[in-house]
Parts: structure tokens; sequence; C-alpha cells
């Protein structure tokens, strides 16, 4: 297992600059495929209206499905997981010190009230960081487990995950097949019995969720295009649908996620410690089993114009999405190995040593762009992946401009101070004696 230090935060010697690499990487993946629903509808994660190959908006929807989309999520989960095993070093052993476990425990419920501020008054609905804190509190006491253990426990997660997501999808279709026959008839004007009112509500909604009426994306546009009363009104009603139809996955998802991070940290494998070989072996296995389902998944979608009768090849959404997680990370890793980052690596590094703080500020950036200045549902997908590519470039610099005069985010020290009961030093040459450690 890696090597961890003393408990608090991190000092400059003892950071994995693999960890920063891989965190920074992350951190860019999740704005590229947060901001297609940040700067357009949210009532849809595909582009509106129907598949046309010569606009560009379905080549950035084929590329993100292929190689982004649930993967940096992924990363996020498994670089938390990492991270508990660094903030809990002290407390391995059975008799470990209790500070350990308060400052911990505190640390994940302020997350939580971070998540809350961030869905709510910062309006974005799809945020991670309340599902984060409130997983955390189940990690603790997994720590002492063996990645062998830590490995069937996210495998089981996963089992469990795709179970219920075949069941759910397997009812979606049959509402939409069972439906059909009460459309055909309300369309001849006969009239429905009940059980054929509620089947034909059921596919409507199916179909609803497919492809959003105008007058749904009508209601969204006033809420997003109103003033900030209706858009924190907005934010907290879409998130409240979307954890109540899809809570129980995402805590699943992120368990699994995490779990896995917490056995690939002691097997040393996302610290950078393993050989090139290793990690271009890891990168070609993975790369090929996962990008050959979502590829599969992509194919079946735009074949069917998304039926969901086609729900077999969205069931293995989550076994795709891990497998070309794993072939980011031995990416990722490989080009750390060989030195091969350059100026990207050392810019990737400071993004991830302040990806909380970087993490809300996209936010704070595209709030401004898209609500502030009034961009929102005027950018293609292309468009808005150019933002984004400009949101990087700009965290990048201000990181590294912050990073040369302090030690760490200021989201980041305040979440500590709040954490451990005491400021950590800030300002780079400030003493740092008897810090506790933290990810």
């Amino acid at each position: 297992m890696a090597a961890i230090g003393a408990v608090g935060p991190v000092g400059e010697g003892e950071r994995v600059q693999a960890l920063d690499v891989l965190r920074g990487f992350a951190l860019c993946g999740i704005l590229l495929m947060n901001i297609t629903v940040m700067g357009s509808s949210f009532l849809t994660f595909r582009p509106l209206g129907p598949i046309d190959w010569s606009n560009p908006d379905w080549t950035v929807w084929a590329i993100g499905e292929l190689f982004v989309e649930g993967t940096q999520r992924g990363l996020f989960g498994m670089l938390f997981g990492a991270g508990v095993l660094i903030m809990t070093a002290r407390a391995m052993a059975p008799d470990g010190p209790v500070a350990v476990a308060d400052a911990y425990y505190r640390r994940s419920l302020l997350l939580m009230a971070l998540g809350v501020v961030h869905f709510s008054l910062l309006l974005w609905p799809g945020e991670i960081l309340f599902t984060y804190g409130l997983m955390a509190i189940f990690l603790f006491p997994l720590r002492r487990l063996g990645p062998k253990v830590l490995t069937a426990i996210a495998l089981l997660a996963m089992a469990v995950n795709l179970t219920m997501g075949s069941l759910y999808l397997q009812g979606e279709a049959a509402a939409y097949r069972d439906g059909a026959a009460a459309e055909a008839k309300a369309e001849r004007g006969a009239a429905l019995t009940t059980a054929e009112k509620e089947k034909l509500e059921a596919r409507r909604e199916v179909i609803e969720g497919l492809a959003p009426s105008a007058e749904k994306l009508a209601e969204e546009a006033k809420a997003r295009r109103g003033g900030y009363g209706e858009l924190v009104a907005w934010s907290l009603s879409q998130w409240a649908k979307f954890v109540g139809g899809f809570g129980p996955f995402i805590a699943l998802d992120s368990l699994a996620a995490m779990t896995l991070g917490m056995a690939l940290f002691k097997w040393d494998v996302i610290t950078g410690r393993r050989s090139l070989a290793f990690y271009l072996g890891m990168t070609t296995a993975a790369y090929v089993m996962g990008l050959s389902i979502n590829a599969w998944e992509v194919w079946t979608a735009v074949t069917t114009n998304f039926s969901p009768l086609a729900w077999p090849s969205q069931a293995t959404y989550d076994v795709g999405r891990i497998l070309t997680t794993l072939g980011h990370v031995g990416l990722v890793m490989a080009l750390v190995k060989a030195d091969a980052l350059g100026f990207v690596g050392r810019a990737l590094a400071n993004l991830g040593r302040l990806a909380l703080t970087n993490y809300i500020g996209q936010t704070v950036i595209t709030g401004v762009l898209f609500y502030g200045l009034g961009l929102w549902g005027r950018l293609s997908w292309l468009e808005l992946w150019g933002v984004c590519a400009a949101v990087w470039v700009l965290q990048a610099i201000l990181s590294g401009w912050w990073l040369k005069v302090f030690r760490m985010g200021p989201l980041e020290w305040l979440l500590r101070a709040a954490a451990y009961g005491r400021p950590a030093p800030l300002l780079r040459g400030t003493a740092a004696a008897s810090e506790p450690a933290t990810a």
C-alpha cells in the first residue's frame, strides 16, 4: 500500500503527484459533460431534435458518450475513496485516534452542507458533493479492509445497480409498448377505459423523458431566463426530481467507485507506483472492453432512434463506464510514469490540488455566463465545449498563480479548518507543524 503521511493537510513533500494529475483530469472531464446541460436544456442529455449527423452537436454527443460520459464521475469517486485512506491513515489501527473520526465525519457533513449550497444558491442541480458527503459516512468503517474485499464490495454495488437499472428500463419499455394500443385508439377518437388512460399516460411520460415537448421546454426556458428567485426554485425542483428518481442509483454508483478507488490506492495503482508496462496493459485491456460496450450502446441508440424497447443496450451503461474509467486511469498513469505530459501535466496537477475550489468555481463561472450574461440556450453543444475549454485554460492559469502564493485552495482551506477546528497554514513559507492529514 502507498505510504501515507501524518494526519492533517498533506504537506508539500507528501503529495502524490499522480493523484493530483488524475484529479485535474477528472475535473476537466466533469465540466465537459456538465456544460451541455448547464448551458442548454436539463430535460434531456442529448441534442434537441432528430438525429442529424450534419449537425456537429451530434458528433459532440457521440464522442462524449464513447469516451467521457460517466467516467469522470467514476474518477472523482475513486479519488474520493483514495482520499478517505489518506485522511484516516492514523486511524487504521483498531484503537486509532478518535480525533480522526471526529474530523472525518465533520468533513462529511460539511460536504453535504456545501452540496446544499451548490444545488440551491449556486444553481447547479446536477452537483455531486451532497451524495459524496453522504456516502463518505459509510466508508470510514471500511478503511481497514483489504483491496480484494473492497473490490468485492464495489462489484456487489455495481451488480445491484445493474439489476435495479435493468428492472427500471424494462418497466419503461413495458409502459412504452403497452400504451401504444391505447394511443392508436385515442387517435381514432374512440373512448378509453381507465386502465387504457393510465397506460397512455405512462407511455407519454416515457416519450417526454426521451424528447421533451415544446411546452416543457418553454417552461424550462422561462424559469432559466427569469430572476434569481425563479432560478433557485428551478434548481431545487430539478435536484429533488433527479434525486427522487435516481438517488439510489447515484448512491450505489458512488459507493462502488469510492470502494474501488480505495482498493486501487492500496494496490498502488492510482499512485503511479506500478510499472509502465502495467499501466499500458491496463489501458489497452480496459479500453478494448469498455469502448466496445460504449460503441454498442451508441450504435443501438442511434439505429433504434433511442427506443425504450432497446433497453438491454442501456443496461450495460455501468459496465462500459467503469471499464473506460479504468482505461483513463491507466492512460494518465502511463503518461505520468513516462513523464510525457510536460506543462499539461503541471497544469492538471495545479487544477487537481484546488479540485474543490475549481469544481465550485466552474459553477460560478458558467452561472455568470449563462444566467448573468444571458447566454443560456443560445449556444450549440459544440460552442459549449469551446466555452468548457476556455474555462479549463482560465482555471489552470488562476490555479498556477494561486499556488505560487498559497499552499491550498480557499475552499480546501475553509473545509479543513472547519473539520479540524483550527486553521491550517495557508501562505507558503508558514510553519506547518503538527498538521492533521487529509486528501
